[in-house]
């Protein structure tokens, strides 16, 4: 029996299981027929798979964007991102890394503003927690770059927290001269990780950076 692709998307977008099911069986069937998958098709299974708390299904999923010369809008990007997160998929927060930086994310001012800060931090998260700093630095990057807000504290203190618990405690005081270099106070949180990172790191270098952590914290002045 046909089944038209248009009949997907609503079926998709009831949540049960079982609904599921049904939504990638008439997705499947349609690849078997050669008929392309849309980018709504594609957005309305993601949103499925997550609603269900079922996003290693979702997974699959990424994989028909390059196979049929799809990019996804800032909306299929941050679902992809989304099932990334809960799934903890590695190799896809690497995909979904290179595709951003290749402009295949959020493509619009509008558009980086509102999603970098949330795909920043799942995808951050997720790489600093495996140990893969340079793909997250390459994330708090292209969060800098995407957003005209500066980066949360909070996504600052996942990265901080990812070096020292990387055993790289080092590379956090590139983080910690962006912190002074464009005027963001400092609060107890990010004080700590950077005072923990110091004292992990040792030397001359962490010492430096101390002794300024420690002026700018007593002087209770932004950093210039």
């Amino acid at each position: 029996m046909w089944v038209p692709q248009s009949s997907l998307q609503p079926l998709a977008q009831r949540h049960p299981p079982s609904n599921l099911d049904k939504s990638f069986y008439v997705f499947n069937t349609l690849l078997q027929a050669k008929v392309p998958p849309t980018l709504p098709t594609l957005r309305a299974l993601l949103s499925a798979c997550i609603k269900v708390e079922q996003p290693q299904r979702g997974l699959s999923l990424a994989t028909h964007l390059d196979e049929h010369g799809l990019i996804p809008d800032a909306v299929c990007f941050g679902l992809l991102v989304t099932v990334c997160g809960k799934a903890r998929d590695l190799s896809l927060a690497r995909q979904l890394v290179s595709k951003w930086q290749k402009g295949q994310g959020p493509r619009t001012k509008t558009e980086k503003e509102i999603r970098a800060p949330i795909n920043g931090q799942i995808l951050l998260q997720l790489l600093a927690q495996n140990r893969d700093l340079e793909a997250a630095f390459r994330v708090f990057d292209l969060v800098c770059k995407d957003t005209s807000h500066k980066p949360s504290l909070h996504l600052i203190g996942t990265l901080i927290s990812g070096c020292i618990q990387s055993g790289q405690p080092k590379l956090a005081f590139a983080v910690a001269d962006y912190i002074e270099n464009h005027g963001i106070a400092l609060n107890p949180v990010i004080y700590s990780l950077l005072a923990s990172a110091c004292f992990e790191a040792g030397g001359s270098e962490a010492s430096g950076l101390g002794l300024r952590l420690l002026r700018l914290w007593e002087e209770g002045k932004k950093p210039r």
